[in-house]
Parts: structure tokens; C-alpha cells; sequence
């Protein structure tokens, strides 16, 4: 049974490009053997891992009678063919789908910033603390002291400037969700669920 590889919500898909992992919409989603699945699961850069892929199974199904395709009224045609997108759409769905990805990737990294700015916070606290409450610390040991407190706020500060970006970058967008994959998969869902109503109906007589 061949398998994917998709995120927990099932919005994202894994395909190689090049034998590279790329993220992809369902409908360019690559099929593999469970093994070379796995492999490839194992083996994604860390932007990717944080989206939360897995291999999953693709049962295989039978395709279902099409129906006729002309309603009981007698004047719509409905679209029986089976709807494929061409190239170029198939190409904008990835590329907006990268755009959500990357949002995707800036949301988690914003909350992780967010995290570790607090810890570096508390280090800092635990610091100061020190220099009140221990005894007075000759000229070394008041250096390592002073070693400490001047990483945690370059550190800091680098988290700080690095959250500022991502930030003031998500604070323009209005509606992310305008760039998920399912999203913009729905519109192209909607192209095979087209009906036209005819213009001239003819009449007995």
C-alpha cells in the first residue's frame, strides 16, 4: 500500500523536487513506498519537522458511477468530465501554498521567541539575585558574574530583534488564512462543480 507524507491537519503534503522535500497541496501530493516515506520523514530539515509531518497510508479507492450529467429540470449541464488544473494553476497553488507555509513556520517561531525571551528574562532575575543576596565576590569571580549578565542580554537582545521582524511581518497581513493550501484548493475544487444553465430553451411545438 503506498503512503504520504502529510501534517496533522492534513493542509500540507511532502514531495521531492530535485530529491528534495517540498511542501505541495493534496492534489500534487507524492505517493511512496512506506519505507522510502519514512526515510524521507526522517531526513526533513528542521522548518519542516516543526509543521508536525507523518507518514500516512492511501487506501485505494474505487471510483464511483458518474451520473447522468443533465439535472431533472432539463436546462443545466453539469460538468462530468473529470476536472484536472492545469499546470499553472497547479504551480500558483504551490507557490501560495509556500507563502502559507512560511506564515505557518513564522507563527511557531514567534511563539517559541516569545518563550525564550521569558526564560532569559528569569535567568537574568536569578542573576541579579545573586549580586544581592551571596556575599561580595572577589575581582574573578565578579567578572564571571558580570560574563553572565552581558550574554543573556546579547542573547536576549537578539531574540528581542529577531521577534521584532517576525512581528511587525505578520502584523501586515489581514487574513493569513488567505494563503493556506486548502484554501486556495477549495476555489480549485469548485472548478469541477461548474454548471451551466442554458441560455435557450427550447419548446416543444
Amino acid at each position: 500500500m503506498d503512503c504520504v507524507i502529510t501534517n496533522k491537519q492534513k493542509r500540507l503534503y511532502i514531495k521531492l523536487d530535485k530529491g528534495k522535500p517540498v511542501t505541495c497541496s493534496s492534489v500534487n501530493a507524492q505517493r511512496f513506498e512506506e519505507s522510502k516515506a519514512r526515510n524521507i520523514l526522517d531526513s526533513l530539515p528542521k522548518p519542516l519537522r516543526r509543521l508536525g509531518f507523518s507518514v500516512e497510508f492511501v487506501p485505494e479507492i474505487v471510483p464511483k458511477a458518474i451520473p447522468n450529467n443533465i439535472t431533472s429540470e432539463g436546462n443545466v449541464l453539469e460538468n462530468e468530465s473529470r476536472y484536472q488544473p492545469s499546470e499553472e494553476i497547479n504551480r500558483w497553488i504551490d507557490d501560495f501554498g509556500k507563502c502559507g507555509d512560511i506564515i505557518s513556520e513564522a507563527e511557531i517561531r514567534k511563539e517559541e521567541l516569545k518563550v525564550r525571551q521569558s526564560e532569559l528574562d528569569k535567568e537574568l532575575s536569578d542573576l541579579l539575585h545573586i549580586i544581592e543576596i551571596e556575599k561580595s565576590k572577589d575581582l574573578y569571580n565578579g567578572w564571571k558574574v558580570y560574563k553572565k549578565i552581558r550574554e543573556n542580554r546579547i542573547h536576549r537582545r537578539e531574540v528581542k530583534d529577531e521577534l521584532l521582524i517576525i512581528q511587525n511581518v505578520l502584523s501586515q497581513i489581514k487574513d493569513p488564512e488567505v494563503f493556506k493550501r486548502d484554501r486556495v484548493q477549495k476555489a480549485v475544487d469548485g472548478l469541477s462543480n461548474r454548471k451551466y444553465t442554458f441560455r435557450i430553451v427550447e419548446t416543444e411545438g
